[in-house]
């Protein structure tokens, strides 16, 4: 088949793993790099990078609007790996422009834009991939075909949990990190909207009927806290009723010292799918895995693991992207099926009435020196209690919580 000719817009950050798993199809003869974005201020941290693409062939612009222009009738498909205000924007003007476009996550920071970009799609006719990565990783695809083919019987519920510690560095990274709003434009940056989005977005996914078909919110509740001197949230509760009646939990924090990678248990009418970095006995792997039980009365029987072995995900995600488009399919994460996460962000703030500071006599300034700003005390075992018990920030006692109220959904 026809190798896709790609552009990206950017060099650095995560524009380096569009550029790596562009490389990657390249060498499977599924795809060309030939065109990258670098805009004049951004070259010199990424010099090396842009050297490397000129000896090859690549084309280089300072701008997305001069590789539309330039590019029309050249290239296939656009990769948009920029700030989260600028998805809609360069997204939209992308498919105008008369190319598909792989959008990275977050889709957008409203459900007001992000339905602006699945209209674009419609009126163009061009494809809008989302970089959901995770979608397609073997262990979270098993875990899928156990809901659409009713293994366990029907999902019931779901509790997800992500601490991933975020510095002053991480913050003062670009102009919008830890923002709610940047340019005049809502992106409601925060753990559940960026670093830890895939997580409930696979919760999301494996809430669907279908096997491209994602949950969809008629009920959210939202508690967001900062601990850190930010404007948004560095501490989160999200709790979403789907419209099929499935219960997700979520929590995922910022403001926490050590690294405790993300766990999803998955509950159905007749077991039990447990997914995250550890193994049947809980001791910590470097790959994810799905680890499936069968329930008995009020016992848990131990039934297999399946984990994603070799694969990486990203580099994974692209390649089935690209197959996809070369087969006329649709991807397994487009805007039609993934724009509901954009309403349970903004829903989850609105919910919660916005951002509430955590009281000084709850935080803990860890030592400059390691790189460490701000913390909540006791945030690891808090957080291990309401994913346990299935409770938020409030239900559990923590001292500091603040009441949210549900917020229906309609899309």
């Amino acid at each position: 088949m026809k190798p896709i000719n790609v552009g990206v817009i950017g060099a650095g950050g995560f524009a380096a793993h569009h550029i790596d798993s562009v490389k990657y199809c390249e060498s499977l003869g599924t795809a060309r790099l030939q065109a990258v974005v670098i805009r004049p201020q951004d070259y010199a941290s990424v010099q090396e990078t842009a050297e490397e693409l000129q000896d090859r062939g690549v084309r280089m612009y300072e701008s997305a609007e001069a590789m539309f222009q330039a590019e029309k009738g050249r290239l296939d498909l656009v990769t948009v790996p920029v700030g989260i205000h600028l998805h809609a924007p360069l997204s939209i003007a992308a498919m105008r422009a008369g190319f598909h476009v792989l959008c990275e996550k977050p889709i957008a920071g409203t459900t007001a834009e992000a339905l602006e970009m699945k209209r674009a799609g419609e009126t163009t006719g061009k494809m809008l991939a989302i970089g959901y990565q995770n979608i397609a990783a073997p262990s979270v695809r098993k875990i899928k075909r156990i809901t659409t083919e009713g293994t366990l019987g029907k999902l019931r519920s779901a509790a997800g949990v992500v601490r991933w510690p975020r510095w002053a560095r991480y913050y003062r990274r670009n102009e919008w990190a830890g923002k709610i709003e940047v340019q005049g434009k809502r992106l409601y940056d925060s753990p559940l909207q960026n670093a830890t989005n895939h997580y409930f977005n696979i919760m999301l996914y494996i809430a669907g009927d279908g096997p491209r078909e994602f949950g969809r919110p008629a009920e959210v509740y939202g508690e967001n806290y900062r601990a850190k001197n930010i404007e948004s949230a560095d501490t989160q509760f999200l709790r979403v009723k789907t419209d099929a009646g499935v219960v997700l939990h979520y929590a995922a924090t910022h403001a926490v010292k050590e690294t405790l990678h993300p766990k999803i248990d998955f509950e159905y009418e007749r077991g039990l799918v447990r997914w995250g970095r550890f193994d049947a006995e809980g001791e910590e792997t470097s790959d994810f895995f799905a680890h499936i039980y069968r329930r008995d009365g009020d016992e848990l029987e131990y039934v297999e693991s399946h984990g994603n072995g070799d694969c990486d995900v990203h580099r994974n995600s692209f390649r089935k992207l690209i197959e996809a488009m070369q087969n006329g399919e649709p991807p397994l994460c487009t805007i039609d099926n993934t724009y509901p996460m954009v309403a349970c962000v903004e829903s989850s703030f609105a919910s919660s009435g916005g951002v509430t500071a955590i009281p000084a006599e709850f935080v803990e300034n860890a030592d400059a020196e390691n790189g460490y700003d701000a913390y909540v005390k006791d945030i690891q075992s808090i957080m291990e209690s309401m994913f346990t018990e299935r409770k938020s920030f409030v239900e559990i006692g923590c001292g500091w919580g603040v009441q949210g109220k549900p917020v229906a959904v309609t899309l």
